[in-house]
């Protein structure tokens, strides 16, 4: 039970700073670029997610990263931008 909090907690806290970056980069970096950048919190599955946004918003791209656990996986998509890159309705650039 305590592994379950203590992910939960990791999500909560990862999505918190995510959420400040993003603060951040629209407050500065966009606002003089001039570049529309909108955030949505879900929740579910991270591929289905970003999946369906892109489907909803008509999205021309997505850019997503990577992380490769070994030597050998590290050549692999992860799971996450692998189902994305498969399933998305628009040109899909991972990044590591």
């Amino acid at each position: 039970m305590h592994e379950v909090w203590g992910m939960a907690a990791l999500w909560m806290g990862l999505a918190l700073v995510a959420k400040l970056l993003l603060i951040w980069f629209r407050g500065i970096y966009a606002k003089e670029r001039k570049i529309k950048i909108e955030t949505e919190v879900v929740v579910g599955h991270p591929a289905g997610q970003i999946v369906r946004y892109a489907k909803e918003k008509n999205s021309d791209m997505i850019v997503i990263g990577q992380k490769g656990k070994s030597k050998i996986e590290s050549w692999l998509p992860g799971s996450v931008s692998k189902r994305v890159a498969t399933y998305a309705p628009c040109t899909v650039t991972i990044v590591k």
